[in-house]
């Protein structure tokens, strides 16, 4: 090499680094405003190019459950940027490959490119696509339009390229711990205003029920509930079913397993929340029965022990922590259960339902003016001010607010009301398409992979049950069913179906030979 050409590099690194160094040192000595990260963000994004090109569909992955949001206006959640940036990266992959292809499963594309359509001409019709965060005056709500649209493209994002079975572990465990990031808006909170910059990355609405608890005089009179922390437990709870199986966490031979089990239980009922020990139960009563357990000792012993638990909790519930007797609340609300909880865990739970329920009344009557096309997202910035500010003052009901924003607390109805009939029916097909293919994934799936493939379809089942019946947002649990439906095609590297030779067989067994 020649003196020339290694000073030349030498002068093209030093016009290159100086001015990168003058852009960060002017980025960090600014206010940590929208601007600063901005032009951190850019910067980070041009270095880790050539890593995400590798990892992008890792990272995907991760993102789906990871309680991340990125700085930036709107503070978009991390999968939302992670799908715009892992597709785009597999189309050009595919286009400059052609060899790469998609798996393609067009029973569950078509439902969702149904609903995609619907949510697309509902904006257009309601003109609700306007974004506060960018702007937007006289109309708020369209981000959950995009949320509902990303959801749909992260599907396709997943299923752009199979996982090798050398990487379905890695690919399960960031799955499932990445939630438990969301235990760091209360401890942010909690550590005080020194480390309220952690908000720019994860989302601030985890820990408000906390902070409204501290100092808002309207909440001084309610339970706690730990947001962030209830819902970090859902993460570590779902990878011990899948890692060890009901069958491997009552292990008598390894206790370890069920008192971790037990262990992570207890701290999400103290979140306060009802909702995350019934998803808790149900994941591990579907789970349990896949695995065929319900055909052996382990159910008798399983109920005994449930028995005499619950014969023993009756005198000690008053005593446990008022977020805990609330976590346990709906089995004297909601089942009437003979149990003795405080009246103050009750009541809260008992005016949290009842809320819910004149919502729901107050709102039936305007349910058939959406049989075709439903209401959107849009939402006049000055009804949802004075209507706020009218319930905080008495002069409205309580879930005012909650009905005005689409709020609904209900998952149908999260639906059928932005969406009409056609959205809703779109929904229920893809939600048929997606068990189906789980349920052949875990019927003919490779042995490697009968441990995720059983969970999978155990926490979809959960999922579709909770989302119906106990509580869901289209635009929140949207990415949870997509999520589940996309990595198992992407695992399973499609759809598997019965042996050609067992199809053959069954075939021959019902239809005999003539003599």
């Amino acid at each position: 090499m020649t003196p020339g050409i290694l000073t030349n590099r030498n002068l093209l690194l030093i016009g290159t680094l100086v001015p990168l160094a003058l852009l960060v040192g002017y980025a960090i000595s600014q206010p940590l405003d929208y601007a600063s990260l901005g032009i951190l963000a850019m910067l980070f994004a041009v270095f880790a190019l050539p890593m995400l090109l590798n990892t992008h569909h890792l990272v995907l992955v991760f993102a789906l459950n990871a309680a991340i949001v990125v700085p930036m206006p709107g503070q978009p959640k991390l999968w939302m940027l992670m799908t715009a940036i892992s597709l785009g990266l597999s189309v050009v992959g595919r286009l400059l490959d052609p060899e790469r292809k998609f798996i393609r499963v067009p029973g569950v594309e078509r439902p969702l490119l149904a609903l995609a359509v619907v949510v697309v001409a509902t904006m257009i019709i309601t003109g609700g696509a306007g974004v506060r965060a960018f702007g937007s005056q006289s109309t708020y709500g369209g981000r959950r339009f995009y949320e509902v649209l990303i959801a749909i493209l992260a599907y396709f994002a997943l299923t752009a390229q199979p996982v090798s079975a050398e990487k379905a572990n890695r690919y399960g465990v960031l799955y499932l711990l990445s939630g438990i990031t969301a235990v760091m808006s209360n401890l942010a909170y909690m550590m005080g205003p020194q480390l309220w910059w952690l908000y720019l990355v994860f989302p601030v609405d985890l820990a408000m029920n906390q902070a409204a608890a501290d100092f808002d005089p309207d909440y001084k009179n309610e339970i706690s509930r730990l947001t962030g922390v209830a819902f970090a437990c859902i993460g570590p709870y779902l990878y011990m079913i899948a890692r060890y199986g009901v069958a491997g966490i009552l292990d008598i031979t390894k206790p370890w397993r069920a008192l971790i089990l037990l262990v992570i239980v207890a701290v999400g009922a103290s979140g306060g929340f009802r909702s995350v020990v019934i998803l808790f139960g149900l994941v591990f009563v579907i789970q349990f029965y896949l695995e065929g357990l319900h055909r052996t000792r382990i159910l008798p012993i399983l109920a005994l022990l449930g028995l005499l638990g619950a014969v023993a909790m009756v005198p000690l519930a008053s005593h446990l922590p008022l977020s805990i007797q609330r976590s346990m609340s709906f089995l004297v609300v909601n089942l009437g259960l003979p149990i003795e909880l405080s009246s103050a865990a009750t009541q809260d739970a008992y005016a949290s339902t009842e809320w819910r329920k004149e919502m729901w009344r107050q709102l039936a009557p305007d349910l058939p003016r959406y049989l075709l096309v439903g209401k959107g997202y849009a939402l006049n910035p000055t009804d949802l001010y004075l209507t706020f500010h009218a319930s905080k003052r008495g002069y409205g009901k309580e879930w005012d607010n909650a009905l005005l924003a689409g709020d609904y607390h209900n998952g149908p109805l999260s639906i059928y009301v932005p969406f009409g009939t056609f959205g809703l029916l779109a929904f229920i097909v893809f939600v048929i398409a997606g068990w189906r293919v789980l349920l052949k994934n875990y019927r003919y799936g490779p042995p490697a992979l009968k441990g995720i493939n059983t969970f999978l379809l155990a926490y979809f089942v959960s999922r579709v049950i909770f989302f119906f019946v106990v509580f869901g947002a289209i635009s929140n649990d949207l990415i949870i069913f997509v999520g589940m439906v996309g990595l198992s095609i992407s695992l399973n590297h499609g759809v598997r179906s019965a042996p050609a030779l067992a199809t053959a067989g069954a075939r021959a067994v019902m239809r005999p030979a003539r003599a």
